[in-house]
């Protein structure tokens, strides 16, 4: 992993070479001061772009459950500018509401390279990992007010699977205007699967691969392709896993393997008509490697300890009118455990009065064997002040 992020940073003063050689050939011919030499460039240093998103969420019928009725779920401040003509900083703050305290964490803060050879980028900090575009959009701004069952059992709902590491990606120009790109992750999280906080006494590593193929099918007519697979290890770190296993004992080392795969279809043609079409196939893999006995001698588990879980969803959302929008998702989730299956049935119906506001109605229907249904309603008003970052795709 400290090799990875060693060719990164190589890469990086590589491409500020060639920035400086192209500085003193101006200066040398006589040409004026370069851009990133005019005071004016550094304006958006002093004045970056801010953002703040609302997030307030109405539950009837949730006193019944214990849950808050009204909740302002989130209130998200957003910081972006330019750091120098090869680099960019985007800081994300959120302060979330927990049975009634408010917490403040950070989302994201990270700094992009953008010009590395071979028109790659790479950027280093704190990011959610891209399990997908549902997954990479922030909370506040995804297109069903509740995460799918397979994000919230597999990827834990409140952490988002966030990590401070380096990310690397390369585009790759391909015939008929389609685009490849690969992406490598590697770094330390201490929230990782859906786990409770304080069941991780140490970081976990991680290295992360993913690629994904950009495939244009007709005018304003896309679709995206894509999977990953990753590895995640704990060294003496577990007392006893809590969410995705249920290993008895200690675990002096846990392994952890998660693969993904997903596809987007779109179409926008313009303002007034919109359709897309997403799905997400999760699964994850967790086993000790050693467990210490009564005696303190280690021992290694086999693959009966192992817990396997899997999941997905497949959701699409259309656009009828302006500012109106149609959706409905289908969940699934096998939980390794307790071998239970649980499957959800989403519709929404979203009206934005502007750009910078939004209502929602979401009805949801959950199924799991030897449980009675149940129904939940949110409605849902989201808010926006001030630039904020476009959506991915």
């Amino acid at each position: 992993m400290f090799k990875f992020v060693f060719v990164i940073l190589v890469l990086h003063l590589f491409s500020l070479s060639s920035l400086f050689a192209q500085e003193a050939q101006l200066e040398k011919s006589g040409s004026s001061t370069p851009f990133w030499r005019n005071p004016s460039f550094g304006s958006q240093a002093l004045n970056p772009d801010i953002s703040l998103i609302g997030d307030f969420l109405l539950r009837p019928g949730a006193r019944d459950t214990g849950v808050n009725a009204f909740s302002l779920r989130e209130a998200e401040l957003g910081i972006q500018a330019a750091v120098d003509p090869y680099s960019r900083a985007d800081i994300f703050i959120a302060v979330e509401e927990e049975e009634g305290k408010f917490n403040v964490d950070i989302e994201e803060a990270f700094l992009t390279f953008l010009a590395l050879p071979f028109k790659s980028q790479a950027k280093a900090g704190r990011f959610i990992m891209d399990f997908g575009r549902s997954h990479r959009t922030h909370a506040p701004e995804r297109d069903f007010s509740d995460n799918p069952l397979a994000f919230e059992k597999l990827l834990g709902v409140e952490n988002s699977m966030k990590s401070n590491g380096i990310s690397f990606n390369l585009l790759v120009p391909l015939p008929l205007s389609s685009y490849h790109e690969v992406r490598a992750e590697a770094g330390e999280t201490k929230t990782s699967f859906g786990e409770e906080s304080e069941a991780i006494k140490s970081n976990e590593r991680f290295i992360y691969a993913r690629q994904k193929n950009f495939i244009p099918l007709g005018d304003n007519f896309n679709l995206e392709l894509s999977g990953g697979f990753g590895r995640w290890q704990t060294e003496g770190g577990i007392e006893k896993a809590k969410s995705t296993s249920t290993f008895e004992g200690r675990a002096n080392d846990l392994i952890r393997s998660i693969a993904t795969g997903d596809f987007t279809l779109k179409w926008n043609p313009n303002a007034y008509r919109s359709f897309m079409l997403e799905g997400n196939l999760l699964y994850t893999l967790s086993r000790p490697l050693a467990e210490e006995n009564e005696n303190g001698e280690k021992k290694i588990k086999h693959a009966v300890n192992e817990v396997q879980n899997r999941g997905g969803f497949i959701q699409l959302q259309i656009q009828p009118l302006r500012r109106w929008y149609l959706g409905s998702r289908i969940d699934y989730l096998l939980n390794g455990d307790s071998q239970k299956e649980e499957r959800q049935t989403v519709g929404i119906l979203t009206f934005f009065p502007s750009e910078f506001s939004r209502i929602r109605f979401q009805w949801n229907r959950k199924d799991t064997d030897g449980e009675e249904r149940s129904h939940r309603f949110f409605i849902q008003l989201t808010w926006a002040l001030g630039p904020h970052r476009p959506h991915p795709f």
